[in-house]
Formats: structure tokens, sequence, C-alpha cells
């Protein structure tokens, strides 16, 4: 994750002191993960992110998948 320092999505979430809503945009999505929404895009491409649903012709990720996959991404690149 590019850039936004080292705290958690969970830190971030906490501190944008956001409702927690079950579900994101792809904006949500990449602004929680500190990533560009093309970013989040290609993630969907490839199949890698979890809880990934299309509504309406739009994509919606669920938060608490998204939180748990970043905090594996984390501690997977930690350890690298």
């Amino acid at each position: 994750m590019a850039g936004k320092g080292t705290d958690t999505a969970l830190e971030r979430a906490d501190r944008n002191n956001r409702p927690q809503h079950p579900l994101l945009s792809v904006a949500e999505a990449s602004d929680l993960a500190g990533v560009s929404e093309e970013t989040v895009y290609g993630w969907v491409a490839a199949g890698e992110l979890p809880g990934v649903m299309r509504v309406g012709g739009r994509w919606y990720v669920r938060r608490l998948m998204l939180e748990t996959w970043l905090e594996g991404v984390s501690a997977r690149s930690s350890v690298a």
C-alpha cells in the first residue's frame, strides 16, 4: 500500500471517524486502503480482492472483508 504511512486500515477508519457502513464504493475502498481507485479496480479484475459485488453496474466491497484482507497483506509485506 503506497505511501500513507504504516497505520492499519482499522486505524485509518477510526481516525476518519466515519460511519461503519457494511458496503464501500470503490472510491471509499481506495481511500480506506490508501491506494488509487485504479488499484482497487485492478485487484477486482485480478480476483485478488475478497468481498466484491456488482450492483447496478457499480462495484462494492464488503468493509469487514476489505479490512481483514488489508491486515493480511500488511502482515505478509512486513515479513518479506
